[in-house]
């Protein structure tokens, strides 16, 4: 899940275009053409000049395919490897949080026999305390995968139902104080905005730098002291596809390293198919309870 470097671009390059994969089959067939026709020549010095500078480019390209092909060996069993690391965590990280979920439970009930409670479900109830609890999870989650320290993720989601116009912070992490929220959900180059906006569903940049560009990103006061280095995800994970009830927005930006580059492919997949999806629907719940539990219960 690291940065990958020159062999990776051009490993993936010779996978998914077919330009490349053509160039890579034919021209040994098309070298050893030239190459016997020198052969006729090879005992004049020109046409042994010719013969091995064939030869040297030959060996050279056989070298490049052999290269690629042990590096996408040892990539493809790392994708299997990094597979079940990503699985692992993930499942430490839910576990982790169910415990934390199971014990407030025990302690409310052990807590109600000594002292009745007139409304247990409104006590027991605190969506704002288990959204934050799983933004922590979140933040250690990328923090062991993509090796980045947990002070330097900052998380945040926000949400505003049918019953208010404002937005308001579910919970945070590292993130600026509650006297940025609106200036940041009014600012047009935020990212954000892009999604309160209806522009995207999603947004992942890689590098922010290049959001900022797109007009897509605007930094903050920590992003400012780091030269905006990092990555930004930004995600709708309002309750319903309208975002008629409860409209919300799930944020994770990295401060002086980013999460993967560009080109990672492998990486952008995961993070948008699994993880993700791993913590966004404890969200959802914890947001509708909150709905109820402010508009309904």
């Amino acid at each position: 899940m690291k940065e990958k470097g020159v062999l990776r671009y051009l490993y993936d390059l010779t996978l998914n275009h077919w330009i490349f994969t053509t160039f890579f089959i034919f021209s040994p067939t098309i070298l050893l053409f030239f190459f016997i026709r020198n052969i006729n020549y090879s005992l004049s010095a020109k046409g042994l000049e010719n013969v091995l500078s064939i030869f040297f480019y030959f060996s050279i390209l056989f070298f490049l395919i052999a290269l690629l092909k042990f590096y996408g060996d040892k990539y493809n069993n790392l994708v299997k490897d990094n597979g079940l690391i990503v699985l692992s965590i993930i499942l430490q990280s839910l576990n982790l949080g169910k415990r934390r979920k199971l014990n407030r439970f025990y302690k409310f009930i052990i807590d109600t026999k000594k002292h009745s409670v007139e409304n247990p479900f409104y006590e027991i109830t605190q969506p704002q305390k288990q959204i934050k609890v799983i933004l922590d999870n979140i933040q250690n989650t990328f923090s062991r995968l993509f090796g980045i320290d947990p002070n330097d993720i900052g998380l945040s989601v926000i949400f505003k139902t049918d019953k208010h116009e404002t937005w308001e912070w579910a919970a945070h992490l590292n993130i600026e104080n509650d006297l940025q929220l609106q200036s940041l959900v009014n600012n047009k180059n935020s990212t954000a905005f892009q999604i309160i906006s209806g522009h995207d569903k999603y947004l992942f940049y890689p590098d922010k730098r290049k959001g900022l560009k797109e007009g897509k990103f605007s930094p903050g006061p920590i992003d400012e002291t780091k030269d905006s280095i990092g990555s930004i995800i930004c995600k709708d994970i309002g309750l319903d596809q309208n975002n008629n009830l409860l409209n919300a927005v799930l944020s994770i930006t990295t401060y002086g390293k980013q999460l993967c580059d560009e080109y990672d492919i492998e990486s952008k997949s995961k993070i948008e198919e699994i993880l993700l999806p791993s913590f966004e629907y404890r969200i959802k719940v914890e947001l509708a309870l909150l709905y109820i539990k402010n508009h309904i219960a």
